[in-house]
């Protein structure tokens, strides 16, 4: 009896709660921001839609695979490489004509 109070007690709290208010607060830079759109603009379509899918809209390699017909395996191979020059974009120098003291 319990254990049935407290599971009843969790799918309540559960139900209503929204789970980005577990999230802390981000203070968004609005030049990496810009960065990030830059960067997702110098990568191919193809990478950038598998990119976009899984991270952004939260799709699994599945649900995309059924939704393009595009296998698995060539998903995660774009989402490996399409990241890996997103971040070569985002850790390279900055933009040079902007002077730093």
């Amino acid at each position: 009896m319990i254990a049935d109070a407290l599971a009843a007690r969790g799918r309540r709290s559960a139900a209503g709660a929204d789970p980005l208010d577990d999230l802390p607060a981000v203070d968004d830079d609005p030049l990496e921001r810009l960065r990030l759109i830059e960067g997702l603009s110098k990568i191919s379509d193809e990478h950038r839609e598998v990119v976009l899918a899984v991270h952004v809209d939260g799709l699994s390699y599945g649900e995309l695979s059924e939704r393009t017909g595009i296998p698995v395996p060539t998903l995660r191979t774009r989402a490996f490489y399409g990241l890996r020059a997103l971040r070569a974009h985002l850790d390279g120098p900055e933009d040079s004509d902007v002077v730093r003291r």
